[in-house]
């Protein structure tokens, strides 16, 4: 009788941290979030199933390392306030569709509007994508279609893949001030003229990419309007459909 106790004890224990490792639930989402709201580990995933999610304006969404986001066909998240998805290394977050044979355009996109909260370097406050990997988006038929969708928002893109997506990468448009994508990989984003980075802006405005990778892109691998001024640094731009950096279709 002790050795069966000892063994259903083990197993017990065994169980318990496979599940604390891999997360233990799967949390379905859609809708608003009204209030500050965390999506941690032991949620994962998060399923965004019958309703698109948006972040009101002053709410904080933020997401741990670790998490996965899935999104059935069509859905997409918008940011009216702030999201912040700081993954590591070791711990990546993932926004991606939720079926077993994904496709390039299955699922919607990450649209931060132009009232969401940029980015403070300063102090680190603010909206930031980090070690995440953005996949199977850019199935909506929108103006400014992409599969990351920046209204006039700064967040910072630090470490990110932005990849198979049925239509931009990042389409960042109606800029006004300065946005940073640093030490990210945009590639194998497909469809007609479908460009890695796209930034078009009525404004003035700067678009700074640093230790970058822009690859296998139908499109160029960047595409910027006159009005964006370009830092670009260190970055490989490679195998894409039309030109590495057209500025202003010139």
């Amino acid at each position: 009788m002790k050795n069966v106790f000892w063994k259903l004890l083990l197993i017990l224990i065994l169980s318990f941290l496979w599940k604390e490792q891999r997360g233990f639930a799967q949390t379905i989402v859609g809708g608003v979030i009204s209030a500050n709201t965390t999506w941690n580990l032991a949620g994962s995933p998060y399923i965004v199933q019958s309703q698109n999610i948006i972040v009101n304006s002053g709410v904080t969404l933020t997401i741990d390392p670790g998490v996965t986001v899935k999104f059935d066909a069509t859905r997409s998240i918008q940011i009216d306030g702030t999201l912040r998805a700081p993954g590591t290394a070791a711990q990546p977050i993932l926004f991606t569709a939720n079926t077993g044979s994904p496709t390039p355009g299955f699922w919607g996109f990450i649209l931060f509007n132009n009232s969401s909260t940029p980015y403070n370097f300063s102090n680190g406050t603010g909206s930031i994508l980090q070690y995440c990997t953005i996949e199977y988006a850019g199935g909506v038929a929108v103006s400014n279609n992409g599969a990351l969708r920046l209204d006039n928002a700064k967040p910072y893109i630090n470490n990110c893949t932005i990849q198979n997506n049925s239509n931009h990468g990042i389409n960042i448009f109606n800029l006004s001030g300065n946005i940073y994508i640093n030490n990210s990989t945009v590639q194998n984003n497909t469809g007609t003229n479908i460009n890695g980075i796209n930034a078009t802006s009525l404004n003035p405005c700067r678009l700074t990419v640093t230790g970058s990778t822009i690859s296998n892109n139908t499109g160029d691998g960047i595409y910027k309007a006159d009005s964006v001024n370009a830092s670009i640094k260190n970055c490989v731009i490679s195998y894409n459909g039309s030109d590495g950096v057209n500025s202003g279709g010139s």
